[in-house]
This record gives structure tokens, sequence and C-alpha cells, in this order.
């Protein structure tokens, strides 16, 4: 392993420190924010909070299974190779004890670098998906609610709004930095990946290291923005219901109708501007920031590893 991968292993250890660091600095944040998630009025219906429910459990016990699977291969295929590694160089004469050390020294590596990684993921995509799923319920409510029943609902219709576009900016605010470091893992670790496989033979044990820090980072990039992604395309459509909903009631003279106050409201939830999650504000999470940051990686990562 030479000094630019050794670098980023080092660089790797550091933003795993700091992704911690910045989720217990959000600690109060993040009580809030499933607080109000978890208000009465927002709550699921029983089957589908229980499909949910089954699907978090099931990828978590993948995520907790796979450092044991990938930890017994990497023994398998690195016995008699790597051991001293693990032990600074102490030599372990027994084969068993080779055996010992190998596992475990994997394992804690791939816990690090794999579960942690894949469990704050996992809490994130799940926090930011109940989000997008109530904006969704307010849409699908809003389209559905008869112009006879405005007078009567459009007023604690938009209290539930703005309880919910207040937890959509907790949101931002709490995930921000936290998304930040978690990304900039992901790409360093394909950066890692596309380095080991251009540069130099890369061993089978190796090899099975690579494949798992990539298909981590793909994962976590993939779906942390997408799910991102809905949180403001959501919005967006609360924004386009509404306003076809004024223009529907401006076109047939239904003011006298629905009343003043409707209209007032309506153009209340229309002024409501867009949030867009972000990691740190230096980029906005959405659908095109994918092609855009694989592009970039792809350029400037065979730069970097051209350079000598």
């Amino acid at each position: 392993m030479d000094f630019k991968s050794t670098l980023a292993y080092v660089f790797a250890n550091v933003l795993s420190f700091l992704l911690r660091c910045s989720l217990v600095y959000q600690k109060r944040n993040i009580r809030r924010l499933v607080a109000a998630l978890n208000q009465k009025k927002f709550q699921l219906e029983h089957r589908i909070e229980e499909k949910r429910i089954r699907f978090s459990y099931l990828i978590l016990l993948l995520i907790i299974i796979l450092p044991v699977l990938l930890a017994t291969l990497y023994t398998i295929l690195s016995l008699h190779e790597v051991a001293e590694l693990f032990t600074y160089g102490f030599e372990v004469t027994t084969e068993s004890g080779q055996i010992f050390v190998c596992f475990f020294g994997s394992y804690t590596y791939y816990v690090v670098f794999i579960e942690y990684p894949c469990i704050i993921a996992l809490s994130m995509c799940l926090i930011i998906n109940r989000c997008g799923i109530l904006l969704h319920q307010f849409n699908l409510n809003l389209k559905s609610m008869k112009l006879y029943d405005f007078p009567i609902k459009i007023t604690a219709l938009l209290k539930d709004y703005d309880l919910i576009f207040d937890t959509v900016r907790l949101l931002k605010t709490t995930l921000s930095t936290p998304l930040f470091f978690i990304f900039l893992s992901s790409f360093l670790h394909l950066y890692l990946t596309m380095y080991n496989i251009l540069r130099e033979y890369v061993e089978p044990y190796y090899m099975v290291e690579l494949i798992a820090n990539t298909c981590t980072g793909l994962s976590i990039l993939i779906s942390l923005t997408l799910l991102s992604s809905r949180i403001s395309e959501q919005l967006h459509e609360i924004r386009m219901t509404s306003q076809k909903l004024t223009n529907l009631i401006s076109q047939h003279n239904l003011r006298t109708f629905c009343g003043k106050r409707t209209l007032f409201l309506l153009e209340r939830i229309e002024a409501r501007h867009v949030i867009h999650l972000s990691a740190c504000g230096m980029f906005d999470l959405k659908r095109s920031f994918l092609l855009s940051a694989f592009g970039f990686l792809f350029t400037y990562g065979l730069l970097v590893v051209n350079l000598y």
C-alpha cells in the first residue's frame, strides 16, 4: 500500500469520527425531529407502518450479518498473508491463532467502515422517507378535498402543512453536516477502489474489501440522494396542487362560495419556497446530482491517480 492509499484510509478514519461527532452534536435536534414525526396526527396506516418496520428490520439484519460473512471470506482468502498486519508485525505461529487474528481484525474493519455507515445511512433514510410520506399524504388530501369542504377544513389543513414544513426545515438543519461527512466518506471509498484497480495488481482478499466498500458507498449515495430529492419534489407538487386549486376557484368565480380566506390560505401554501436537502449547503441533493457527482469522481479521480 503506497502513500496515497495510506493517506486516503487515514482520512476515511477521520471522516468516520467526524460523522459520529456531528450526530452527537445534533442529538437534541434528532430527538425533536423523531418526536415531531411520531405525533399521533402523523401516524401512518397500520398496514403500511408494519411493512416499513419489517423491511427496516430486514435491512438491519443484513447489515449486521454482512461483516461476519465478509470477515469469513477475507480470512479464507488471506490466511498466512496478512495476519501480521493486524498484530503490527508480531508473528503468530499457530494456524488457529492466525485464523483468529485475521477474522477478528477484518471483522472490526468491516464493522467500522461498512456496518456503522450503513446503520447511520439507514436511520437517515427512514427519517427522510417518513417526511416524504407525510408530504405525499398531505398532497393527496389536498387534491381529494371537495370545494364545499374548503371553508371548513382549509384552516386545519394549513396548520398541518405548517407543522410538516417546519419538520422538513428541521430535517434539513439536522442532517446537513452528517450528510456531508457520509457522502464524502462514500466518495473516498469509491476513489480508493478506482485507484487500486487502475494502479496495481489487486490480491483476491483485497478485492473483497474493495467490492464491499464500493457497494456500500454506492448504496449510501444512491439511496440518500433519491430519498432526499423526493422531499423537494413533493414540496413542488404541493405548490402546484395549490396553484391549480387557486386557478380553478378563480376561473369558475367561486370566490364567494369558497371564501376569501380559502384563497388566502391556498396562496400561503403556494408561496412557501421549496426546501432542498443539502450537504452543508455545498450541493443540493437532487436526482441530477448523482450523474454530476460520479462524473466528477471519475474525471478528477483519474487525474489524481495519474499524479506522481
